[in-house]
Parts: C-alpha cells; structure tokens; sequence
C-alpha cells in the first residue's frame, strides 16, 4: 500500500481478508420457538458478503421478510451498509395472512406464505444472488394494480427509460429487463475509504454507491404466456399487470419482481471519447493527507485483450462543474474476457490537495471496450473532445448517466483517540455483558490513549462521555 507504513499495509490487507469472508447466499429462517407448532416469524437473506469486524464497513446486502410483525402489519426490509433501508409494507393487495412455510428453490432455502385464499407469495435466492419475490395468484384479481407502501432512508431511486437516439447511435444496449427499471443508489456515499489513524486501520467501501437494482417484472400464467409489466415507485411500489392479460390468462398467473444485487450498472456501451462522472455525490472534495491508491471499473472486452485508462480531475466551480486538469497519468486495466467484471488497477499513489473537488474518468480505451452506466436523475457525465485522458479536459457535452467505477482514496488522518464506529461498537457489547473480557478490554483502550498521547481514565464514565459523540 502506497503512502502508509508497512505496518499499516498489513493492517490494511488483514482487514480485507476480514471484511469479505463471510459468503453470499446465506438464509435464515427464524421461529417462535414458544410455541408448539414453531411458526417462522422471519427470513433473512443476506446475498452479498457482510463485515464481521467493526473495522470495516460494506454493503451487506439483506432482505428480510416478515409475515407477522407486531401491528398485523407485514413487511419487506431491504438493508445496506446499515445506513440505506427499504421497507415494502405487505400484503399490498391481500387482506388476509395465512400460512407461512419454508421451501427450497434451486437447492437455496426460501419462504411460501399463503396470504389469501386464492393468493401467495414466494421468497427465495436466485442463482444471480438477487432476491425474487413471487406474486401468485389463482384467479382473476379485482385490480390489475399492485401497489404496496413503501418507506425509504438513504436511496435515490433512479428510472431507466428506453434509450435514445444518441445512445443507440453509440452502440449503447439494454436488457429488456432494465428498461422501465430502478437502479437505487445510496443518497450520498460513493467510493472506497482507508482511513489510517494510529493503530486503527478503518475501511469504508461504498463503490459505486449502488444498493440494489429493482429489474422490470413480468407476469407468466400456466401456459408459458409472458407479458412486461409497469413499474412505479414513489411512495409506493407499483406493479400494473396489462388488463388483457390477466382476462385471458390461464391461471395461476404468477408476478416476479425481482431485486438484483449488482453494483454495476445495467446498460453497455462502447464509449468512443472519454467520460467522466461530475455529479456532487460521485465526486470528493479532499481533505487533509489523502492519495488516491486505485481505481475500479466495470468493464469487458470486445474482442482479445483490451486497455482502458483511469484518471482523476480536478473540478471548477461552474454549473455543471466540470474536469480541468488531470491529477496525475492514468492507470491502465487490461481487459481479457468477454464477460463483464470489476478491474482493479495497479496500487498508485496520487496525492490530492486539500480543499480541491476531484472527479474519476475513464478513456485511453481501444476500439473494442465496453463500459456499463445507468441513467441518473440530473446531470452526472462530461464527454470530453477525445478518446485519451488529456492533462487539460475539454468537455463536448453533458449527460444524465453515471458510469460504474470508482476511487479508493487511503486517509492518514495521524495519531487519535480510537474511533467513534469501535467506540459505540464496544459500547454495545460491553454494556450489556460486563464479563472477564471487559476491564482487559478497558486497559486495551488506555493503552491506546496513551500511545496517543491521552492521559484521560478510561471506564464506565468515560463511555458515557465518549461513546456517543
């Protein structure tokens, strides 16, 4: 690791390891173990890989399905870097919550719940690892409108249209599954964090700063017949299934929104001149002893072996703001396959000046590259003049779309008292279990105050005066 101390480099790495090793694609079924009959109350499907250490913050996606919350009222909760929340209010449509059982889909455990007499919905991992969420019905409903409450924290909910003419001239494509779509994005977060701070080593990962994708549903009936439905979201989640259809279906007819777990965006194209993502919340005003140690992209290859370059800018202050000047030479990736996948540059060092707004951009790419976006809900890319990364960017145009790469930016932010994040996070275990491990943990504590320069005693009144600040 570039710019930190061999020792901070191991911690650094340590952490990695500690960050990712929980797998995806684990579920787990709760029940009300008081009564004889057991009833699962929960499931929690947690499809990307969670943090086991409070050093380290990553998405950790996770949906959970509740069918009896207290209230009567049911829910879906969708979860991530435990900032972002969706809640789905359940059953929408249905009056009356029946039987819940489990069932296994594709060797993955799942939840059936029966929620009317002639209606269910079903809840299990796909092989993708994205979350499909069934809605069956056997006979014709009153509405062909589906629409379910919803309540979110941290999300920008982000509609992908049909393409235009422009991005179909370019080469741009997408999926039918994408059109009418949403990419959701975390409303304020983007980029990977090392923040080095004597002895701790903290890691923020955002990315992109994409949650989840909702794709378009499509409703089937038990001939094969399969239609595209209508999504809205606003404050609520609307399906419209087409009239016709649901008059002439042979039923059941079964609903299937699904929520994807990609970080990457859902459209492919072929970039032609260098793009930048400009949008507030996908650039960084840098602070203090910062550098930027790599850069990631989504991408594939076209044909062979491919290079594309990566490069921060700095920013003006215009409307837009737009790249000025390239903070160092750009870092190369080298595409080998077809499919799309994260490259990761190699470890640079770019220091940033304190005070000043940089932005990511890609470019130096060879014919046959493809890059991947979504579309956005203001202005968030400048296309400069060319294909290279020039020292000096000359932005052509500006568009609503934002490309699936990021920085990571490593932070020496000096000797400190521990975190606010290991505070609290002790704070939680040791208040409620003040075991053997505590007055051990404590010492750990001064210690590091100490080595810091601190003098203050550490103890139950130090947390009260510290672990919530």
């Amino acid at each position: 690791m570039i710019g930190c101390s061999l020792g901070n480099a191991r911690r650094i790495a340590l952490l990695l390891a500690i960050a990712f090793s929980t797998v995806r694609g684990e579920t787990i079924i709760t029940r009300d173990s008081t009564r004889p009959e057991r009833p699962i109350t929960s499931a929690e499907f947690r499809l990307t890989p969670r943090s086991e250490s409070n050093k380290a913050r990553v998405r950790g996606l996770t949906a959970s399905v509740n069918p009896s919350v207290l209230g009567g009222n049911a829910e879906m909760r969708i979860s991530a870097w435990q900032e972002c929340t969706l809640v789905i209010r359940l059953p929408g449509p249905f009056a009356v919550r029946n039987t819940v059982a489990e069932m296994v889909v594709d060797g993955k455990r799942g939840l059936w719940w029966e929620c009317g007499a002639r209606s269910r919905m079903l809840f299990y991992e796909r092989k993708d690892g994205g979350l499909e969420w069934e809605i069956c019905l056997d006979s014709e409903p009153a509405s062909n409108r589906f629409s379910f409450p919803i309540v979110a924290s941290q999300l920008l909910f982000c509609y992908q249209e049909e393409l235009n003419q422009d991005e179909r001239a370019e080469g741009a494509v997408r999926p039918d599954s994408v059109v009418g779509s949403y990419a959701v994005y975390h409303q304020s977060r983007r980029h990977d964090w090392n923040v080095i701070t004597g002895n701790d080593t903290l890691r923020d990962a955002y990315g992109t700063g994409k949650v989840f994708h909702i794709y378009r549903p499509s409703a089937h009936d038990a001939n094969g017949t399969t239609v595209w439905c209508d999504l809205r979201i606003d404050t609520v989640l609307a399906i419209t299934v087409p009239p016709e259809f649901l008059q002439s279906a042979v039923y059941p007819v079964t609903i299937d929104p699904t929520f994807g777990c990609t970080s990457a965006g859902g459209t492919q194209t072929i970039p032609g001149t260098a793009r930048a993502d400009i949008n507030d919340i996908h650039t960084h005003v840098a602070g203090a002893g910062e550098t930027i140690t790599s850069f990631s992209v989504y991408a594939s290859s076209g044909s062979g072996t491919q290079s594309l370059g990566l490069a921060a800018y700095s920013m003006d202050d215009g409307s837009p703001r737009l790249p000025v000047n390239r903070l160092a030479p750009a870092a190369t990736v080298a595409l080998t396959g077809a499919g799309a996948v994260w490259y990761t540059t190699s470890t640079v060092s770019q220091t940033l000046t304190s005070g000043t707004r940089y932005c990511v951009a890609l470019g130096d790419g060879n014919t046959y590259v493809n890059i991947y976006y979504d579309s956005y809900g203001s202005i968030a890319r400048s296309n400069n003049a060319t294909a290279a990364l020039p020292a000096t960017w000359t932005s052509t145009s500006t568009g609503a779309v934002v490309y699936s790469m990021y920085a990571t930016y490593t932070v020496s932010a000096g000797p400190a008292t521990p975190s606010r994040r290991r505070r609290m996070s002790f704070a939680r275990s040791t208040r409620q279990e003040k075991g053997s491990e505590y007055d051990d943990t404590l010492q750990t504590l001064a210690d590091e105050l100490s080595a810091c320069g601190r003098s203050e005693p550490v103890g139950s009144s130090w947390f009260d005066s510290h672990c919530q600040q």
